[in-house]
């Protein structure tokens, strides 16, 4: 005897807003961001230094540079 296979039913896509798409993208941006700065604090530690004690716009220059090399590896990777 035949055991019924149960059917799949594709599911609706879902269709994100043009302006909510924006208001998540720039989220993950900051959040990126946010990611690099504390990485890059992290790097300093590890090298015996205070990042309290340094400048926040050398730590987020170093932050930037780490993520502007990241988001270039990543758009070659995707073929942009």
């Amino acid at each position: 005897m035949a055991e019924a296979i149960p059917s799949i039913t594709p599911q609706p896509s879902v269709v994100i807003a043009p302006a909510v798409r924006a208001r998540m993208s720039m989220a993950i941006r900051v959040l990126a961001r946010q990611r690099a700065i504390k990485a890059t604090q992290q790097q300093l530690r590890s090298q015996g230094l205070k990042p309290q004690h340094m400048p926040r716009r050398e730590i987020v220059a170093a932050a930037d540079s780490i993520w502007s090399s990241i988001e270039r590896s990543s758009s070659t990777k995707r073929g942009r």
